[in-house]
């Protein structure tokens, strides 16, 4: 979506606008049918919508011919390929409501290592950078499981674990 948002206004191609548009609103439709309880959309409005999938991609290719600046139409190319040879991957989340529509909750989980990598200016040791995903790994789980991560660590280092997830 970000990059998507970037083309449009670097190039002004509706049909950037336009796909954003497109996969926002499948995702608030496959929402809304995942609180029916559906748990993906039927094969043939799935083959509907990667049908529309394909033909912005066609539109981008016919419209990034247009555009003057030869960086701006580079970059636009690169986008229009990515989209292409992923688009199975970017429609997943409509053939299974289980996959998110986007990445955000990954790059919030590794926000947190780049940090501490600029911070420190580099990692002294593989053990160490280890160490560091083990303990932030725990952390991170017991957050999302609404559970007390001091706790939680504590317990793994008096080796009282095992018997706390049982």
């Amino acid at each position: 979506m970000r990059y998507l948002k970037g083309n449009w206004q670097n190039t002004q191609n509706s049909w950037a606008k336009d796909m954003r548009a497109f996969l926002w609103c499948s995702n608030e439709h496959a929402k809304q049918l995942k609180l029916q309880g559906f748990s993906c959309i039927d094969g043939e409005k799935f083959e509907r919508l990667r049908q529309r999938y394909d033909e912005l991609l066609a539109r981008g290719i016919e419209q990034n011919k247009q555009v003057k600046s030869k960086t701006y139409r580079e970059d636009e190319r690169r986008l229009l390929r990515r989209l292409e040879k992923y688009r199975d991957n970017h429609l997943l989340f409509l053939r299974d409501f289980n996959v998110p529509f986007d990445n955000n909750l990954s790059e919030r989980d590794l926000r947190h290592v780049k940090t501490k990598q600029k911070v420190s200016g580099c990692w002294r040791s593989m053990s160490g950078v280890q160490n560091y995903l083990n303990v932030k790994s725990v952390i991170e789980t017991c957050k999302k499981n609404g559970e007390d991560f001091y706790g939680a660590i504590n317990a793994l280092f008096s080796r009282d674990f095992e018997l706390r997830l049982n």
